[in-house]
């Protein structure tokens, strides 16, 4: 027969084996886990805005492309300097596959080198001549359609003959290289505005970009990360060589989709990193001044890990990747969890019973339970909400509180059981908390007024600013913003626009309902002017129809070579196309992805088709107050606004919309769980209430402290009312065990819900300092609230409840603070 100690070992070692196939399992799924650096992927896809700005990113948004930006102090040593840099970036085909500088291409067409460019480089050129008939005016159009007349093609002709024979050598070069006159489309001034494709070159010619291509036309995350460390360090390479030679001085800088992800997913590293030995360090020196118990501090430490790395590890299994707003769950999870290994050993200090973990499972199971049921509901109840990266991180919260909850009452509540308790309680209950009761339960009114008094004053603003998404600190965007203001020096108030297809020629049809919304937005005064490319597609389609009797035509002359010819068949090749959507020529090398005019049309997907312009809203004073109320005239049909800009507003509504189909029911459950876990309307009235006075008073503080609400922030609400109930959860379960009696309650409780409250908001202040806005102000509007709910539960919520529950603490034989006020007069 087993002997009672071996029986007493097997469920301890059930355990043991239970918890290392969690360490196991977690730690195969910490290699599946993957960070997804993309700011658009946390957006709620069902509005408009959002769809428009996912289309622009997965047509548009080139991991394959680095934009490069050169400023000298003049024009010519910025045109000389990107010179000399594309061709050093060229001569490692290995790195970089083109560079391209439409307006470097467009000048050197203009000057009648096209016979002298590289069949390649020629190509590109023919797909911006190409695209500047396509969006020419009606004039300059109807005088290619006379040309390419029956009549008119054999009267220009007749016209080139006779000036090859008898006219000014410049002229007949120029008629020898371009017999047609495609090239009169080209501007006559410098530049190349008059195209219509966006400038790469700023008003005073001292500020330039180069479009960098890979040699890979699909590359991930990590490649393209590592395509861009290559790239700087050629580009690095020049500029030093061009230091150490003493040319002029140059200023470049790299921005685009690779230099945004290299900054994201390491800026993401790092916060995760970060608020995780931030939160623990913080933690650890709280343990050290509050409890000054090292060795309960090694095992809450050793069981804090425990409960990041498993959580984390089963995140791996359960989600596909972790999104931007995900990487603040750490903070959270780690301050939320430590409050119920501080309530377990808060209790252990305060009983002493020969049972041990059971007792102690008695005594404080249940408050740890109720709380962490009621937390776990509200984390998870984030799922209902439109914006995917608040639903994850209510997932993970809410998945590491289980977590938490398992390891805290399974392991660490034994750890505590063995360690040596304080003292054990003692009787009499109401007498001690005489002093400063009464003066509490008047400073209660006083702090719901002054609150008051701050709110009505002037509310705490709110941010639709899309800002809030975006790193703090980024060179990519600082970078890209500085494009942006130094090629449109207006600073007009211009939107991109997107139009999709799921084939060219419902991407045709998609333009002229999208081009027919704009234009009663334009009648409206909402949109003062707009671009779409394929203003005249109908008619370049009559004149692609020619191409083959026009170059036909040409070769029956046997006046020229083939360059001239080539340059002719070029330009059909491009029309063909862009109205055609050829894949052949948006894969790396072709004459779309060498022209940059990959950045206008494009083929994603499943063959699916985009088309990108802009528009510029009319009232510049709406436009900077965010106010897009006329976005919906111009969205539908596959035209969408496709800049950062709507989306904050947009947004912003979904989280208001959210905040009711959340909080509602939310509120509801809260109720019942409060109903069946305390079953005292006393009770229930003060928990509810001290939420209440604690939400008007975090609305003052916000107000005095200069804290804005945004779409971000805004979860903060959910978030503060699931921790809140935790800490008035524990304190009354705490004042009913202790039958209100006060120095128990200083002594175990009290202590630990200061702990927690400080450690908790220590979680959500490191994550003030995250790389992204949205999270650091998460972080810091958490972290006021979390201070203030710790307050009126520490030293308002007990002389409350004592005060409700004075005539049942009479009957224990306490008196009342006004019974002893009365007696002492």
């Amino acid at each position: 027969m087993p002997s009672s100690r071996s029986t007493s070992r097997i469920p301890f070692i059930s355990a043991l084996l239970i918890f290392i196939t969690m360490l196991v399992v977690a730690g195969i799924g910490v290699t599946k886990i993957k960070l997804d650096g993309d700011g658009g992927s946390i957006l709620p896809m069902d509005i408009p805005e959002v769809q428009g700005l996912t289309l622009f990113r997965s047509a548009f948004g080139k991991r394959e492309e680095i934009l490069l930006t050169i400023r000298a102090s003049t024009p010519e040593k910025a045109s000389e300097a990107s010179r000399e840099l594309r061709a050093h970036l060229l001569s490692h085909p290995e790195v970089v596959a083109a560079v391209n500088d439409p307006e470097l291409l467009i000048r050197e067409l203009a000057d009648g080198k096209v016979l002298d460019l590289a069949p390649e480089v020629r190509d590109a050129g023919a797909a911006l001549i190409a695209f500047a008939w396509l969006n020419g005016s009606d004039e300059k159009l109807r005088t290619l359609e006379e040309r390419f007349s029956d009549k008119g093609l054999t009267k220009r002709i007749d016209e080139v003959m006779e000036t090859l024979q008898f006219g000014e050598v410049e002229d007949a070069l120029k008629l020898q290289a371009d017999p047609l006159g495609f090239l009169d489309i080209l501007p006559k001034k410098e530049g190349n505005e008059a195209i219509g494709i966006g400038p790469n070159t700023s008003k005073d010619g001292r500020y330039r970009v180069l479009g960098i291509r890979s040699p890979e036309s699909r590359i991930s995350g990590d490649q393209a990360v590592a395509w861009l460390d290559n790239v700087t360090a050629l580009v690095d390479e020049w500029t030093q060589s061009r230091t150490a030679s003493g040319a002029y001085p140059t200023k470049v800088k790299l921005t685009g989709e690779p230099r945004y992800m290299k900054e994201t997913l390491g800026g993401m590293k790092r916060d995760l990193g970060q608020s995780v030995v931030t939160t623990l360090i913080l933690i650890m020196i709280l343990f050290a001044v509050i409890q000054r118990r090292m060795r309960a501090l090694a095992w809450l430490m050793l069981a804090l890990v425990a409960v990041f790395f498993i959580t984390i590890g089963f995140a791996g299994w359960l989600f596909s990747s972790m999104n931007v707003l995900s990487v603040g769950f750490a903070a959270i999870l780690l301050g939320l969890a430590v409050d119920y290994g501080m309530v377990i050993y808060g209790e252990s200090l305060t009983e002493r019973s020969e049972d041990g973990v059971t007792e102690l499972w008695k005594g404080v199971g249940p408050s740890v339970l109720w709380a962490a049921a009621t937390t776990t509901a509200v984390f998870f109840s984030l799922n209902f909400s439109r914006i995917p990266g608040i639903a994850q991180l209510g997932d993970l919260v809410g998945l590491g509180i289980l977590i938490s909850t398992t390891v805290m009452l399974g392991g660490f509540a034994y750890i505590c059981s063995k360690l040596k308790p304080g003292r054990t309680k003692t009787a009499s209950p109401w007498r001690h908390v005489r002093t400063g009761g009464k003066s509490r339960l008047w400073a209660t009114p006083l702090v719901a007024f002054a609150a008051l008094i701050v709110i009505i004053a002037e509310m705490p603003g709110i941010d639709r600013d899309f800002r809030v998404l975006r790193p703090r600190h980024s060179e990519a965007l600082d970078a890209f913003e500085e494009m942006r203001s130094e090629l449109s020096p207006d600073n007009a108030p211009k939107i991109a626009y997107v139009v999709s297809g799921n084939s060219a020629d419902d991407l045709w049809k998609n333009r002229q309902i999208a081009r027919d919304g704009i234009a009663a937005a334009t009648a409206s005064d909402d949109v003062s002017n707009y671009f779409l490319a394929g203003e005249q597609v109908d008619r370049i389609r009559e004149i692609l129809a020619q191409r083959d009797r026009v170059i036909g035509k040409l070769r029956d002359t046997e006046l020229f070579e083939e360059e001239p010819i080539a340059l002719v068949e070029a330009i059909f090749k491009g029309w063909d196309t862009m109205l055609n959507f050829r894949p052949e020529g948006f894969k790396t090398g072709g004459m779309m992805n060498r022209s940059g005019l990959d950045r206008v049309f494009a083929v994603y997907g499943d063959n699916q088709t985009a088309l990108l312009g802009w528009i510029e809203a009319a009232d510049r004073d709406r436009y900077l107050a965010l106010d897009f109320s006329w976005a919906d005239k111009v969205q539908g049909q596959g035209g969408y606004l496709a800049g950062w800009e709507p989306v904050g507003p947009a947004v912003l509504r979904v989280v208001g919309q959210d905040f009711k189909r959340i909080f509602t029911p939310l509120a509801v459950v809260m109720l019942i769980m409060l109903i069946i876990v305390f079953r005292d309307w006393r009770d229930i009235v003060l928990a509810l209430g001290l939420m209440v006075l604690s939400g008007i008073t975090l609305l003052a503080m916000m107000r005095l402290l200069g804290l804005r609400w945004n779409f971000i922030n805004l979860c903060s609400i959910p978030l503060l009312f699931g921790t809140g109930l935790d800490y008035i959860i524990h304190m009354i379960f705490s004042l009913r065990r202790s039958g209100g009696h006060m120095p128990t309650i200083r002594k175990g409780i009290r202590k630990a819900l200061l702990f927690c409250a400080l450690s908790t908001a220590a979680g959500f202040g490191s994550l003030a300092m995250a790389g992204n806005m949205g999270i650091a102000s998460l972080g810091r509007v958490c972290a006021v609230g979390i201070l203030l709910i710790m307050v009126f539960a520490i030293y308002f919520l007990p002389v409350w409840w004592l005060f409700l529950h004075k005539e049942r603490l009479k009957g224990m034989g306490g008196t009342s603070p006004a019974d002893d006020t009365k007696n002492k007069n």
